[in-house]
């Protein structure tokens, strides 16, 4: 790896499909100083308790590899061949399965690591078993606003916000620290 490259820093929230990405961002800086995992099996670091057990569609598992083809179009035509990625997935198994799909698309050599963030997941709406309870949250929540009604067991889209924004904020922190570390 060559200390000059280009270090990219991919977050994905939640990929049901290669092309529905709710909220994806690229920083790039120099080459970090993070731990590297064995590029050729793309091991990740797991904070998250379980990974939600729902599976990738055979159309998700193809849209990954084409989205996988058009990210690396979209990066070596800005930067070059030059560059590394590092990834953070959600918890979920089809995050996984869509990066194992779009990495296809990468040498082993220009991916640095994934890393799997709890914080990257969808917004928690509580327990849905109370139809007649989840009804009434639902009138509450439009006259509460949509924002800021928190679910009883769940979680607001503040809080979603909020959880997202520190997560964004470490990313941009770990990236500056590289970056003048360099």
């Amino acid at each position: 790896m060559s200390g000059s490259g280009r270090f990219l820093t991919c977050t994905c929230l939640s990929w049901t499909s290669a092309l529905d990405i709710r909220r994806c961002s690229l920083t790039a800086t120099h080459t970090p100083r993070l731990p590297t995992p064995p590029l050729s099996t793309h091991k990740t670091r797991s904070h998250a308790p379980r990974r939600h057990a729902c599976r990738q569609t055979d159309r998700g598992k193809q849209q990954a590899c084409e989205a996988g083809q058009r990210i690396r179009q979209y990066i070596e035509a800005r930067s070059g061949t030059d560059y590394r990625l590092f990834c953070y997935l959600s918890p979920y198994k089809r995050s996984l399965q869509t990066f194992e799909g779009m990495a296809c698309a990468f040498p082993a050599a220009n991916i640095l690591g994934v890393q799997e963030e709890v914080q990257l997941r969808e917004q928690d709406f509580g327990n849905f078993q109370n139809l007649a309870g989840k009804q009434h949250e639902k009138a509450e929540r439009l006259r509460f606003g949509r924002f800021f009604y928190r679910f009883p067991n769940g979680e607001s889209g503040a809080d979603v916000y909020d959880r997202i924004t520190i997560f964004e904020d470490h990313v941009v922190r770990e990236a500056c620290c590289t970056w003048e570390g360099r």
